[in-house]
């Protein structure tokens, strides 16, 4: 039950993560 509540949470800050890394790497 609990997992749906988590997986958007965790896509969320996987999305982050990767902006973040596009951003240092292209700056």
């Amino acid at each position: 039950m609990a997992l749906h509540v988590h997986v958007p949470l965790l896509a969320i800050w996987v999305f982050f993560f990767l902006f973040c890394l596009i951003e240092i790497l292209l700056s």
